[in-house]
Parts: structure tokens; sequence; C-alpha cells
């Protein structure tokens, strides 16, 4: 019985090796890529789940990511099911197309939500693990197959309360060979969180940034709802 113990503290002190050998693995992967990912298409599938009604939300559609400079990210989302809609992100500035009731809902994302989205958007997109590492603790989740592809999972907790979105935990389901988030989920509080799959994922330097604009009518009616 004497030699269990010493037994034990072996193998889990060469288990705790093994992770974190496996978590800095997946981390090089992303910092690789952080230092030439300059844009991005994809399809994407999104999950809304909201607790108190136990309902989830689906939608799909697609996703253009641009990153001119590593810490300036801009996107624009087309959900093409069940509704269609167009979201865009540029720097401090988030637009919402409608075309069922033809209006552009405008908001300077710095005055209502802070310093938030812009470290929302760090995430999986070619963010650098030094970002990162700024706004949350990293914890190896581990090997996880989505799609068909073999992942990582690595989970990343504020490292300061999220008063503003209330996210308490993000999971990325990151790829073994690409180094991308194939897979994204936020937690919030309360339950509820937000899932995104991603497929046919190319990276592309050459994006414009027109591609990452909204595609709106002349007769489009331009709001501010925060003003």
């Amino acid at each position: 019985m004497r030699f269990v113990r010493p037994a034990f503290l072996s193998l889990l002190f060469l288990t705790t090796c093994i992770a974190a050998d496996q978590l800095l693995q997946t981390l090089a992967k992303m910092e690789a890529l952080a230092a030439s990912f300059r844009g991005l298409r994809a399809d994407v599938k999104m999950a809304s789940y909201t607790a108190v009604i136990q309902q989830t939300d689906s939608s799909s559609g697609t996703v253009v990511v641009r990153r001119p400079k590593s810490k300036d990210p801009q996107a624009k989302w087309i959900v093409k099911e069940p509704e269609p809609k167009q979201f865009s992100f540029l720097g401090r500035v988030a637009d919402v197309y409608n075309p069922k009731t033809n209006i552009d809902d405008t908001y300077d994302v710095d005055k209502k939500y802070g310093g938030a989205v812009n470290e929302y958007m760090l995430l999986g997109f070619g963010a650098s693990p030094k970002d990162l590492q700024k706004y949350y603790t990293i914890a190896l989740g581990g090997p996880e197959t989505v799609e068909g592809k073999k992942t990582t999972r690595i989970e990343l907790t504020p490292i300061k309360p999220d008063t503003t979105l209330h996210m308490i935990k993000a999971e990325l389901w990151i790829s073994d060979e690409s180094g991308l988030a194939v897979q994204q989920k936020l937690n919030y509080a309360g339950g509820n969180y937000t899932l995104a799959t991603y497929s046919n994922m190319l990276l592309d330097p050459n994006i414009p940034e027109s591609a990452v604009q909204l595609d709106l009518p002349p007769n489009v009616k331009h709001e501010h709802p925060l003003k």
C-alpha cells in the first residue's frame, strides 16, 4: 500500500505534463496563424440558447473577417436562414440591416459596451494567445472532433468580471491542422449561450474593405438607436 501514493502522484504529474504540452502546442499553432492572418471566409451555423424558456434559436449563413492590422478586426455576417439579415462590425461601429423593414441600425459599440466587443472579436479568428491572455485565463479542455476535424478545445475565462455582456466563459475548438477556431461557444450568466460552428473556411489575405460592408439598397432608412 505504501507504493500506491507515489505511483498515483507520478501518474498525476505525467498527466499534468501531457496536458500542459498539448495546450502549449495548440497555443503555438494559434500564434503562428496570428502572425500571418489577414482575412477569412466561411459558412457558419449559429445556435442561441435561452435558459429561462429552454429555447434554442438556430440560423445559418456566411461570415467574412478582415484584419488589416493585428488588433483591428472587421467582419460581416450574412444570415440566410431562417430570416435574412446582415451584421457588420468595423472598428467601433456595428450595423444591423433588416431587409423586412429596410432599416439599417448603426451602433457605437464603444459607447454602449466599452471595449467588451473588441475583446470578443479577438476570439478565434487569427487571435494571438498573447493578446487573449491580457483578458482571459486559458485552460485546456481536451481533444474533440468537430465536423470531422480533429480539434483541441480550450477554455477562456475573463480575468475581470464581464459586467457588460455577462460572459462567464468562452470555449474555442482549435483545428489541430490549421490553428483556426472551427467552433466557438460563448457562455453567459444564467445558463444562456451562443454556439457558432464554421465550415468551408478559406484563408484570404486580400479581402477588400468593401467585402465587410453591408449591401444596402439606395432607399434604405438609417437609424441610430443609441442617440
